[in-house]
């Protein structure tokens, strides 16, 4: 709602015929008062609604990055028997165990 200045005038002088002047002062001081307390409060307004998108979009890229996680410890599950640990020492052992192979079978020429 946008008032044009001969609207505001209007108004002022109405005001000025009603109330008188002094009255009109008081309730001019008044009225700026709650249009300022008005303003901070829609700014406080706008910034808790910034902060929570914020938050909000924070909270999805986590749960994005958990269920990226989820999913990647479920391929390696479902894809190895065994857990990694006992996997990487039966390498181990082959590996020893092929050496050994190797060591001997010169031995032996």
């Amino acid at each position: 709602m946008e008032l044009s200045f001969s609207e505001m005038f209007l108004v002022v002088i109405i005001a000025f015929l009603v109330l008188g002047p002094e009255e009109l002062v008081k309730r001019s001081r008044q009225m700026g008062q709650w249009v300022g307390k008005l303003r901070s409060e829609a700014r406080n307004f706008g910034i808790m609604a910034q902060e929570s998108l914020l938050k909000k979009s924070e909270i999805e890229d986590v749960k994005k990055k958990f269920s990226e996680a989820q999913a990647s410890l479920d391929k390696i599950h479902t894809t190895g028997s065994e857990p990694l640990e006992i996997s990487i020492e039966k390498n181990l052992l082959k590996l020893s165990q092929d050496k050994n192979k190797t060591n001997n079978s010169g031995e032996g020429s």
